[in-house]
């Protein structure tokens, strides 16, 4: 499959160096004109494309690509085009193409669509608008059948809250699909709730809609670890979150069917591997002659000068990889922890270990890569 937008990148190109030289109004309409029959041509043409293509590794990466080129000529044509210009409504409905074309491969190609980037300009706001336009629709039937909508009040303020916090510059495709998958709405007779101090009302919808989105299920997991490390009691914690998740997936719909693991398992998943955990640590600490110092007395075998998000993140890539298959996961973390001192301290915290081995961080990954890459080099001389 070849790349699908380098004509519209030539006339973008040309439209940019009309605009900067005055040239007639005519010729950029013109321009303007062609780039939109061009997207319109590229989406009805993409569908068939792909089926050129040998594996999905492929499929990604012409996906992206075209994403990432969205992207970045969508917001030069916002750079370029004027308000007061006569060719501003033309300049408008190649936007409109744009975003349709962003829509479409976010669509039919999920699995392959970063949604962690961050949209276009012009794409946040008419999203944005759209947004708001069914919070102004639900908001009218929430006056007229207020018994039976009162249920959608406080998910109406929740999502304006989300809105009015947003960065414009910096908001991603998932920030805006999280928005939007709250309004199947019209059709919906009602949400049930359960009562919960942790997950917003937003999130339990969107649990019991089936909603598994990677980022939404790794942001739930930041949000389980950080409010159990403020707890007094992390085991009763989890206990709690675990019994949550049970009632929730006894009420879950499942709207949103993908290949992707149903999110409560993936939840209940994460809180039994804590559990199991927490569990062997405290038959450890009421084991007859155990002290609390025997941890520090631990020999160490080895000192590593990474950070502990790229050891975590390394340990992660070799289990996916099955380059390491650990017997008992919480002992794993414990264990690398107990033996491994990092520079100038003399242990590093199994739980942080643990923390940034299920939530990678994007400098730790980013830091791993070049780490690799550096090795490869160093292959070289041997």
């Amino acid at each position: 499959m070849n790349y699908p937008f380098e004509k519209l990148e030539k006339l973008l190109e040309a439209f940019k160096g009309n605009v900067e030289k005055n040239i007639d109004n005519i010729d950029i309409a013109v321009l303007l004109q062609e780039a939109i029959d061009e997207v319109v041509f590229c989406r009805t043409s993409f569908l068939r494309s792909v089926f050129t293509l040998k594996n999905k590794k492929q499929l990604r990466l012409i996906v992206q690509t075209s994403q990432l080129t969205l992207i970045a000529l969508e917001n030069r044509v916002v750079e370029l085009y004027i308000h007061d210009s006569s060719t501003f409504a033309i300049a408008d409905l190649l936007l409109q193409e744009m975003d349709l074309m962003l829509d479409f491969l976010a669509i039919y190609f999920s699995d392959c669509f970063d949604t962690c980037k961050a949209a276009p300009i012009h794409y946040v706001l008419a999203k944005q608008e759209k947004i708001m336009d069914n919070l102004t629709l639900f908001k009218e039937s929430l006056k007229i059948e207020k018994q039976e909508k009162a249920v959608w009040k406080i998910l109406f303020s929740e999502v304006e809250q989300v809105i009015k916090g947003m960065n414009k510059i910096n908001t991603s495709f998932h920030e805006l699909l999280f928005l939007e998958r709250l309004f199947p709405i019209a059709e919906s007779s009602e949400i049930l709730f359960i009562e919960t101090e942790f997950y917003t009302v937003s999130e339990i919808y969107l649990l019991q809609q089936g909603y598994n989105n990677d980022v939404f299920i790794e942001r739930l997991v930041r949000k389980m670890h950080e409010k159990a490390s403020e707890t007094n009691d992390p085991i009763v914690f989890w206990e709690q979150q675990k019994k949550l998740l049970l009632q929730l997936r006894k009420r879950t719909v499942n709207v949103y069917r993908t290949d992707h693991a149903d999110p409560i398992t993936e939840l209940l998943k994460y809180t039994e591997v804590e559990l199991l955990y927490l569990y062997q640590i405290n038959k450890l600490l009421n084991e007859p002659g155990f002290s609390n110092d025997m941890e520090g007395k631990t020999e160490k075998l080895m000192v590593s000068t990474l950070p502990v998000n790229q050891l975590a993140v390394i340990l992660r890539l070799f289990v996916d990889r099955g380059y390491l298959k650990p017997m008992n996961q919480s002992a794993f973390f414990n264990k690398i922890a107990k033996v491994t001192g990092m520079g100038n301290k003399d242990s590093i915290s199994a739980m942080s270990l643990r923390n940034k081995y299920y939530c990678p961080e994007k400098t730790a990954i980013e830091g791993v890569r070049d780490l690799f890459h550096g090795c490869l080099k160093d292959m070289g001389r041997y």
